[in-house]
C-alpha cells in the first residue's frame, strides 16, 4: 500500500518541496524496502501480485472517495467485476505459493 500512498501524495502535491512531496518519497522508499525484503524471502509471484493490486485499488478508491475522481457513467458494474476478479486472482496466487512453500519445507514421504 506504500506505493499507493506515494501515488496519492504525488496527486495532492504542490510545486516545490512540500509535506506532500516528502510524504510521497517516504512512501516510495518504504515500498521499495518492503518489496525487496519480500523478494528475499520467497518467489516474486505473491509480492508482485499484492503490490500491483494494492498499488491500483487503494489509490483509485481514495481518488474516488476523497479527491473527486469519477468512474465513467455505466462502468461501475464492470469496475466491480474487475476488482473481484483481480482480488480472487491475487488470492489464488498467494495460496498456491504458500502451498508450494509448505510442500518444499515438509520432509519427503518416500
Amino acid at each position: 500500500m506504500s506505493y499507493g500512498g506515494s501515488r496519492i501524495a504525488a496527486r495532492a502535491a504542490k510545486p516545490g518541496i512540500t509535506f506532500d512531496v516528502v510524504l510521497g518519497l517516504t512512501f516510495t522508499v518504504l515500498g521499495v524496502t518492503t518489496y525487496a525484503t519480500a523478494l528475499r524471502h520467497g518467489t516474486p509471484t505473491a509480492p508482485s501480485a499484492v503490490t500491483t493490486m494494492t498499488g491500483v485499488v487503494f489509490p483509485g478508491a481514495l481518488a474516488v472517495l476523497l479527491l473527486g475522481d469519477r468512474v465513467r457513467s455505466g462502468w461501475w458494474r464492470l469496475s466491480g467485476v474487475g476488482l473481484l476478479v483481480a482480488g480472487a486472482s491475487v488470492t489464488v496466487l498467494i495460496r498456491r505459493q504458500t502451498d508450494a512453500e509448505k510442500r518444499a519445507k515438509s520432509p519427503s514421504k518416500r
